[in-house]
């Protein structure tokens, strides 16, 4: 019983990992065609640069 639980365990974790790592995937993604918007905020408006700190964070 023990055994079949920390198999349950690993594979929920491991599940957890991978959409975990989709979803960095996902916003990284979105980030770098996102990029370009962002510089041209940073140009226009200061504040641009401490929001691109904080997304990059």
């Amino acid at each position: 019983m023990k055994d079949i639980f920390l198999e349950y365990l690993f594979v929920l974790f491991a599940y957890y990992k991978v959409s975990c790592g989709i979803l960095l995937l996902m916003i990284h993604a979105n980030w770098r065609a996102d990029e370009w918007i962002f510089s041209l905020y940073q140009i226009t408006n200061h504040r641009g640069i401490s929001l691109r700190r904080f997304a990059s964070w």
